[in-house]
Formats: structure tokens, C-alpha cells, sequence
């Protein structure tokens, strides 16, 4: 009876998972990801807006009125901001923790949306003034956007960590409880490469950025649907305006409707966040073994010092200690995987948001000269949609241990740099159509691969104490790629643009192959068990799986 009972079992964990499944998804992925959802919805309208900025200020567009600086300062200044606040916030997260981390990232958005709005009603009868308070507005937006890379990287792959270890135990309570219990291999492949794995829930949580584009194509479309029609040909002859269907009026309101809907998103997550958001239980586990550890270095120093003498000093000690030690030993054994996704992030960031900030520009070369602003907008929203499909198949092959992180960041880099370098090298010589086509699979195969692992994978090959630190340092190498892309884009055509894509994905996936471990199946506790050891001045100890998952450099320095 016990045995028959047994093979029951998985039976209704499983038709248990089934109906959990999308109340899980619904509070791990969407609500955790909506921060993503709200800052790639406003980030990203910056490059799809800008037809319509061009047509309300032909003459400061054009240089005529306003210098170039000022212009191009919309897509530069909001990538600085971002650089800084991955820097800045990630460092800062690590010492406050997730909860504190969140909700300022999550202040910051929602100021600068709010700023943005108050930018578009009172000040667009003024060019100047308008782009220099859109431009500071979008900088201050831009650092709660680099802060909510680490964060939300960190914090979902915590929750997963958290989940997984309480799933441990309680195959262990009931190993101990039933006479055939399953072994410990396959305790390991269900709970690492389960249904809803590690990978799969910090990687839907990142595809709410592909929905948050997605939705902000389907918003711009819809409101110049409204909007236009309404007006005569001959009210808008004499505007110089893109697509003579609208006019200064309509423009505003699609413009200002846009960015009302990306305030309305950032505040409610601000609000969910300070009632509904908890600190996470990974971080506490891993903060209180950080003064424990440092705690008995510092003790060792004060062998002769009365208690309450030592108890005054002995938290600035631990402090200092802490910082020093965490870059002493992040320099001496985790350099080699801070290059590699490190440089690996700021490779794919030049073309992807080389492409994403001028996206106008590729899509006005795809479509044509004469394009309107509703077929440039229903071309993004086709772009979108292809690049969302590509977050979620990422989703279904980030856990699978014959792919995994790096075989799929490698080979998203391979094939999609292949894809850019067709359409640059052929740009002439292909048809339209074929260029589309190019074009859309290489959105597809982007989000399928490097856009998608180099979120993940920082947030995974580092121990817990720096984990928001070095995701944070990633991801600002990152942008530092996207401000490259931010001031040699709009100098060069957009073959030219492609064609250097291509290249930084090709030299991206050599990257990957020597500086990136794979993680897949490792449990990341084991991380923290190393680096504690690490800490301790006990390395040298450890002999847990971690030191199976290397990268082929750390495998050449003998790690």
C-alpha cells in the first residue's frame, strides 16, 4: 500500500503544478517584472516617438534651431543615467538590501515619468527648454532603470534559490519518511530542471521588458489610429509635418497620452512594492554569515579590549573589512567571469540598443522613404512581437541541461551576428522583403540568446554578497556599449550600422566560449559556500560541485 501510495504521488504534485502554474507565473514573473514592463515601455518609446518629435520641431531636429548636442542628448543622456545607476544602485543594494533597492529604483522611474509628463504639457511650445528638461528628465529616469537590472536579476534568482532549497527539504523530510525514496540525482534534476526552474522564472520575470515594448508599439499605433483620419490634407500642407493626416494637436496628444500611460504603470509599481514587497530571504541568510564571518576576523583584532569598547567599533571594522576583502577576493578568483559578462554585455548592447534607440531609422530604411507614422508604427509593433517570441523560447530552453546558459548565449551571438552582418554586407543587393525577413529573425534570435543570458547569467556566477554588485558592474558595461551605439549611430548609415553589429556579436560569442561557466544545474548555494570558505581563508576546503562549473579560463589558471 505504501509503494502504490508512493507512485501516486508525483501524480498530484503535478496536477497540482498545472493549476498553480499561472497564479505562479502571475506573482514570480509578471508583478516582479513590471518595473522591467514599465521602464522598457518608456525607455524604449524614445526611439519610436522621435518621427513624431521631428515633426512637430522639424527645424531643431534638423540643427537649424537647436545644436547638435542638445538634440542627440535624448538618447545619450538616458544611457548615462542608466550606467549610473547600475554602478551606484547595485553597490548600494548589496549593503541595504533588495526591499530598500527596489523601492528607490522604483522612486526614481516614477519621478522622471512624472517629470517627462510635466515636459509635454507645459513645455512643448518651447524646443529648446523642452528637449533640456526631457533630456534631464529621462537622465533621472535613467538611474532607477540601471538600478532595477540588478535588482530584479538578483532578487527573482534569490526567490528561486529560496524555493529550491525549501523544496530540498521537503523531499528530504519525505525520503525519510518512505522506504523507496527517489535518489539524490533525481532529487536534483526535479528540482534544478523542474517545471518552473531557476532560469525559466528569472527569465519570464526579464521577458515583462519584450512585453512592455510590445505594449508600447500596440499603445502608439492604437492612439495614431485615433487621432488621425481627422484631419484634412490642406490644414496640414503648410506644417511640414511627416504624415500630413496628422496635425501639432494630434501629435501632442499621442505623444503625451504615451507617456502618461508609462507614469500611470511606474507609479502603481511603486506602490505595490512599498505594501507588497518583503526583503529577501537569501540575502538575510547571506548578510547575518557576512558579520558572522567578518565578525570573528575583527574579534581576533581586539583579543585585549574591554566589550562595550569593541562593541562601539566593532561595526565600522566590520564594514571596512567587508568592502575590502569582498574586491580582494572578487579581483583574485571571479575576474576572469566579470570580463566575460562583463564584455560580453557591452557587445550585444551595441547592437541591441543600437538598434532599439534608431530603430526609426532601420525601419524607415525597411519600409521605405515615404513611409507614414502608422506604418512605421505597425512595422515596430511586428518587431516587437517577434523579438517577445524570442524571450519566451529563451524561457523554455534556459533550464535544459544539453543547452543551457552559455551554449545558448554563444550560439544567439553566432547566428544572430550572421543575420546582421547578411543584412549590412547585402544591404543593396537584397529585396526588401528578404531585408525584413533578415531583420525581424535577427530580433528573434537576439531575445532568444545573448539578450536574455546576459541578464541571467551575472545574476548566477556570482556568490550572493556581491551578486547585485557584479550584475550591476555587467550591465553598466553594458551600456557603456549602448552609449557607444548612442553617439556612432546617427553618424553612420544604417548598412554601416548593421555591419558593426555583426561584428561585436561574432566577437561576443568568443567571449562567452572562454570567460562564461555554466550554471544550469548548480545550486547556487554552493557559490555561497565557496565564497565563505573563500572568506575564511579556507578555499582550499571546498570540494562542492561549483568547482565543476568553470569557465575554460578558469580551467587554463587551474581555479
Amino acid at each position: 500500500m505504501t509503494s502504490l501510495s508512493s507512485s501516486k504521488q508525483p501524480l498530484v504534485d503535478s496536477k497540482h503544478n498545472r493549476n498553480s502554474l499561472f497564479s505562479t507565473c502571475l506573482t514570480e514573473s509578471a508583478w516582479p517584472g513590471m518595473g522591467l514592463f514599465g521602464e522598457s515601455y518608456l525607455l524604449f518609446s524614445v526611439g519610436l516617438l522621435k518621427p513624431i518629435w521631428e515633426a512637430l520641431y522639424p527645424d531643431c531636429f534638423s540643427e537649424i534651431n537647436c545644436p547638435r548636442w542638445l538634440v542627440h542628448s535624448l538618447s545619450y543622456g538616458v544611457v548615462i543615467g542608466v550606467i549610473l545607476g547600475m554602478l551606484i544602485l547595485g553597490i548600494i543594494s548589496n549593503v541595504i538590501g533588495r526591499r530598500k533597492g527596489s523601492l528607490l529604483t522604483a522612486s526614481l522611474m516614477s519621478i522622471g515619468s512624472l517629470s517627462l509628463v510635466g515636459v509635454s504639457f507645459f513645455l512643448a511650445s518651447n524646443e529648446k527648454l523642452m528637449l533640456t528638461s526631457m533630456s534631464f528628465s529621462l537622465f533621472l529616469f535613467g538611474i532607477g532603470v540601471g538600478g532595477e537590472y540588478p535588482l530584479s536579476a538578483s532578487s527573482a534568482s534569490e526567490r528561486a534559490m529560496a524555493e529550491m532549497k525549501l523544496k530540498q527539504q521537503e523531499e528530504l523530510e519525505r525520503e525519510n519518511e518512505q522506504p523507496f525514496a527517489p535518489n539524490e540525482n533525481a532529487l536534483d534534476s526535479r528540482v534544478t530542471n523542474g517545471s518552473f526552474g531557476r532560469g525559466k522564472r528569472v527569465q519570464l520575470m526579464f521577458a515583462m521588458q519584450g512585453v512592455g515594448i510590445f505594449v508600447n508599439t500596440i499603445v502608439l499605433t492604437f492612439l495614431l489610429l485615433l487621432v488621425g483620419g481627422a484631419n484634412t490634407k490642406q490644414e496640414n500642407d503648410n506644417q511640414n509635418l511627416l504624415d500630413d493626416r496628422y496635425t501639432k494637436e494630434s501629435l501632442l496628444v499621442v505623444w503625451r497620452l504615451n507617456y502618461v500611460v508609462a507614469a500611470i504603470i511606474l507609479f502603481t509599481v511603486l506602490v505595490g512594492r512599498y505594501f507588497y514587497l518583503s526583503e529577501s530571504q537569501v540575502w538575510r541568510d547571506d548578510n547575518a554569515c557576512r558579520f558572522k564571518v567578518l565578525d570573528d576576523t575583527a574579534v581576533a583584532k581586539y583579543p585585549l579590549q574591554a566589550q562595550d569598547e569593541y562593541q562601539e567599533e566593532k561595526q565600522d571594522e566590520v564594514s571596512r573589512d567587508s568592502f575590502s576583502i569582498t574586491i580582494q577576493m572578487l579581483r583574485k578568483h571571479y575576474a576572469g567571469r566579470l570580463i566575460g559578462s562583463s564584455m560580453s554585455w557591452l557587445l550585444w548592447d551595441v547592437a541591441f540598443y543600437g538598434n532599439k534607440l534608431f530603430q526609426s531609422s532601420f525601419l524607415l530604411a525597411l519600409t521605405g522613404a515615404n513611409s507614414t507614422l502608422l506604418e512605421l508604427s505597425v512595422a515596430s509593433m511586428l518587431n516587437a512581437f517577434v523579438a517577445l517570441l524570442g524571450y519566451f523560447g529563451a524561457a523554455l530552453l534556459l533550464d535544459m541541461a544539453s543547452i543551457g546558459r552559455k551554449r545558448l548565449q554563444a550560439w544567439g551571438f553566432v547566428v544572430t551576428g550572421c543575420m546582421f552582418c547578411f543584412c549590412g554586407f547585402l544591404y543593396e543587393r537584397l529585396s526588401m522583403s528578404w531585408l525584413m525577413v533578415l531583420y525581424l529573425a535577427s530580433s528573434f534570435f537576439g531575445q532568444l540568446g545573448p539578450n536574455a543570458t546576459t541578464f541571467v547569467v551575472p545574476a548566477e556566477i556570482f556568490p550572493t554578497q556581491t551578486r547585485t554588485m557584479c550584475h550591476g558592474v555587467a550591465a553598466a558595461f553594458g551600456k557603456v556599449g549602448a552609449l557607444l551605439a548612442a553617439f556612432l549611430f546617427p553618424f553612420i548609415r544604417a548598412e554601416v550600422a548593421l555591419q558593426l553589429s555583426g561584428v561585436c556579436s561574432l566577437v561576443g560569442a568568443l567571449l562567452t566560449f572562454f570567460f562564461i561557466p555554466d550554471t544550469t544545474t548548480l545550486d547556487l548555494h554552493e557559490l555561497d559556500r565557496q565564497w565563505w570558505l573563500t572568506i575564511a581563508g579556507k578555499r582550499s576546503q571546498y570540494e562542492g560541485p561549483a568547482n565543476e562549473h568553470i569557465s575554460l579560463w578558469e580551467l587554463y589558471l587551474g581555479f
